[in-house]
């Protein structure tokens, strides 16, 4: 009997992330050994609340990029999409993530946001948008100010 995968925890070390890029190529990302910790945000285009919580996700990329790589990963495909949030990002946007790394990440429910250190292990999760305690405990790990959500 197979058991299902529980959300990764602090402290276990990711796999190589396998996703599309913008321009729809397999792309395999790394967070081991990236010059900065990465935020991985996981969301989707059709999710209420990744949508709401957008503002939120740029505020978080601004005031951080000195200290992080913020990193959107759509678990379906980018449509549609807002282009401000893909000029944000600069091409670090990527969607569609392999069946494998649905099942490593325990990739479903969204939005979700994962700190991952320089040496591949997790730091922090957080699931949901940035509403309440969500939204505090963001801006305490963090030291940022979010907009919240409306």
């Amino acid at each position: 009997m197979r058991t299902s995968r529980v959300l990764l925890g602090p402290g276990e070390v990711v796999p190589r992330l396998d996703a599309r890029s913008l321009d729809v190529r397999l792309a395999r990302i790394d967070p081991k050994g990236a010059l900065l910790p990465t935020v991985l945000y996981v969301w989707d285009p059709n999710c209420g609340w990744c949508l709401r919580n957008q503002a939120n996700v740029l505020a978080l990329a601004r005031q951080t990029r000195d200290r992080y790589q913020l990193v959107p990963v759509s678990i379906s495909r980018l449509e549609p999409v807002d282009s401000s949030w893909l000029e944000e990002f600069a091409g670090l946007v990527y969607h569609a993530p392999t069946e494998a790394t649905k099942r490593a990440y325990s990739l479903g429910g969204v939005p979700r946001t994962i700190v991952i250190s320089q040496a591949g292990t997790v730091e922090k999760l957080w699931r949901g948008a940035y509403v309440e305690e969500v939204c505090r405990e963001v801006e305490n790990y963090f030291g940022i100010r979010l907009p919240g959500i409306g």
